[in-house]
């Protein structure tokens, strides 16, 4: 197999992490891209989902920017005191956008 030198400009903070968590798992940044690119090939595309957002998600990081839409807690515990309620009374503070309707299950005769 002949070797040959791939080249990329990459921001000096963002390398400096990756070579530690790399350094930690016992790897070299070429280990990591030959993996990477094996990967690829194996794959036929990246190792992992590239996805546009749908129109739900989109509206929900905007949303999120923006500081609509959204509640504050005071605490973790009141969080999930908030999160146990709507669970267990079936409400939901999220916008309808983001609620899904999932119909209702048909029962199945035993034999």
């Amino acid at each position: 197999m002949k070797a040959t030198t791939v080249k990329a400009r990459i921001d000096e903070e963002l390398k400096e992490n990756v070579e530690a968590v790399l350094g930690r798992l016992g790897l070299t940044t070429s280990a990591a891209i030959t993996i990477f690119f094996n990967r690829i090939v194996l794959e036929q595309g990246l190792p992992f989902p590239v996805k546009i957002p749908n129109a739900a998600t989109e509206r929900a990081i905007l949303d999120a920017v923006e500081g609509r839409n959204m509640t504050s807690y005071d605490s973790v515990e009141d969080f999930f005191a908030d999160l146990k309620e709507q669970v267990c009374h079936g409400e939901s503070a999220a916008p309808d956008y983001l609620k899904k309707t999932t119909p209702a299950r048909k029962s199945r005769a035993r034999t």
